[in-house]
């Protein structure tokens, strides 16, 4: 049985990377899937900082932490392959400092159609941010789908946090040349729509504590209508997800670890 792979990636730095890192390790939580996550940016671990989450760093600077090492990628690839086991779900966090390296080595190795396709779902989230990020965020969009869309399934994550998604002329993001170009190829758009203010401040209260949604239940710093707020706005990303997503299959225990657990239990 194949596992999940979502890997978010942009190479327009600050549109939202980390956020649709966080959405699909959140909805993980949700929906009580196994997984684990990893962040390859450990100058900037935005991911990782959820603690809560227990996101695994994988170091791909040198030792003085001022260039990349393109054969540290490698890493990533043998962690994916060697290290997962319980876990139907890997969510990973590419940094945008590290965006051109990491999509050289994936294609200069065949990362994706040939490593780890066998082993694989995998989906790569990526985000197309409103106002000024849009052209620059759309034509990142339209690189990675050119580069790998044969091999993996390619999702934007239309957020518009940062602005309206229209450009100049006025045309929204499905209408843009840009996105009819590729629109065969994508595998779903998920709108992350702008939040009422009182919603705003609550998520942006959650992200700001380092705070899950789950914890945020428990919190006592969050009173009733945030934790409302908050709940509101992620339930609406989950049925989103729910609708270009497959929720992964758990692996399948041997009979002797579940004899195992049932004695524990006893």
């Amino acid at each position: 049985m194949k596992k999940t792979l979502m890997i978010s990636c942009q190479g327009k730095g600050g549109c939202g990377k980390s956020h649709s890192a966080f959405l699909a390790t959140s909805w993980a939580i949700h929906h009580n899937i196994p997984y684990i996550g990893l962040d390859t940016d450990s100058s900037n671990a935005t991911y990782g900082d959820f603690s809560d989450f227990n996101v695994k760093s994988v170091e791909t600077m040198d030792e003085d932490g001022l260039e990349i090492k393109p054969e540290k990628w490698d890493t990533l690839a043998y962690f994916l392959l060697e290290n997962l086991k319980d876990e139907s779900l890997c969510v990973v966090d590419i940094g945008a400092s590290q965006f051109q390296s990491f999509v050289s080595w994936a294609v200069s190795s065949n990362i994706f159609s040939e490593i780890l396709k066998e082993h694989f779902n995998t989906h790569l989230l990526v985000p197309v941010a409103g106002g000024e990020m849009l052209l620059d965020t759309i034509n990142g969009l339209k690189y990675l789908t050119e580069l790998f869309s044969e091999d993996v399934n390619i999702v934007a994550i239309a957020t518009e946090y940062f602005g309206e998604l229209k450009d100049e002329n006025g045309n929204s993001f499905e209408e843009m040349p840009e996105y009819m170009e590729i629109k065969k190829r994508l595998g779903g758009v998920l709108y992350l729509r702008k939040m009422d203010p009182l919603q705003t401040l609550a998520v942006e209260k959650m992200k700001k504590a380092k705070l899950t949604p789950e914890q945020t239940k428990l919190d006592e710093r969050f009173k009733l209508l945030e934790k409302s707020r908050i709940n509101t706005v992620m339930n609406n990303s989950y049925m989103m997800l729910d609708q270009i997503f497959d929720l992964p299959t758990p692996p399948k225990k041997s009979k002797t670890n579940t004899k195992k657990e049932e004695e524990a239990t006893a």
